[in-house]
């Protein structure tokens, strides 16, 4: 059973240790929590603004699984992993993106920076150096020098190593 329907008991009143009740079995359950989740991530899509910044990021996550599924096929390494833990980043960047929005809507920092910018522009770096790598290791020529920028963008060449990987 997903949710154990007794510790609810939402028919008979809305008390306070009622409503704490319903909320606590919600903040237990996985599956409720990835719903509730999904249904803000969704929400938050439609109704923010600024759409733009999750368009780009979705291509640019398209163009790295398509340039990675051509990889993939030249090399004779498709697997349905692949595909699943592109589906997984899909699902993560939007709760990311999500995230970033709903902290631009409840903090005046957004006439400064946008949270929602710094993470599209950290996806977006990642998403395009991917894709960069898979079009070069398809042996196609791609230039070098944005290649570099992008890893110093992303804290791979020189700058802050922390928490960052090493080419």
């Amino acid at each position: 059973m997903i949710v154990d329907v007794t510790r609810l008991n939402w028919k008979r009143d809305l008390s306070m240790d009622n409503i704490q009740r319903i909320f606590s079995t919600i903040s237990d359950n996985f599956y409720l929590k990835l719903l509730a989740g999904t249904a803000c991530s969704v929400n938050d899509f439609i109704f923010h603004p600024r759409h733009d910044a999750v368009v780009i990021v979705l291509s640019l996550v398209v163009l790295d699984t398509l340039t990675g599924l051509i990889k993939a096929i030249r090399s004779h390494t498709v697997s349905s992993s692949g595909f699943f833990r592109c589906m997984t980043k899909m699902v993560v960047y939007t709760i990311m993106m999500s995230v970033a929005a709903l902290l631009d809507k409840i903090t005046s920092l957004d006439t400064v920076i946008s949270a929602l910018s710094v993470c599209s522009v950290f996806l977006s770096v990642t998403e395009g150096l991917s894709s960069l790598e898979n079009i070069s290791a398809l042996g196609f020529s791609t230039p070098k020098k944005l290649i570099d920028m992008l890893r110093f963008a992303q804290g791979q060449i020189g700058g802050d190593d922390s928490g960052s990987k090493k080419p």
